[in-house]
């Protein structure tokens, strides 16, 4: 509806893999490459991705782990294993 694209989901429990896997499928469609190619050590801002999309990345992943995250990590464009540590710590999973 509306031409919006159906976004990645989790499948199963919140754990440090599935939020990995989810969070290289996410990248590898933004940035149009096979999810072999994306690297969570690397920033976000390698991928070309700037700090508008990041904050987009961020908010899908706020609707995947169902919390409030806070803006600066996107901002920053730290790098995707980054995230998932900060995930994690609030989330528990693990």
């Amino acid at each position: 509806m509306f031409g919006r694209k159906r976004r990645h989901t989790v499948d199963g429990p919140l754990t440090q893999e599935s939020l990995r896997a989810w969070l290289v499928t996410e990248l590898a469609s933004r940035v149009k490459c096979p999810e072999s190619e994306v690297d969570t050590a690397k920033p976000f801002d390698a991928y070309g991705l700037d700090s508008r999309t990041a904050v987009q990345v961020s908010g899908a992943l706020e609707k995947v782990v169902e919390r409030r995250l806070s803006p600066g990590g996107a901002a920053d464009l730290l790098a995707a294993a980054c995230w998932i540590e900060r995930v994690e710590r609030l989330t528990g999973a693990g």
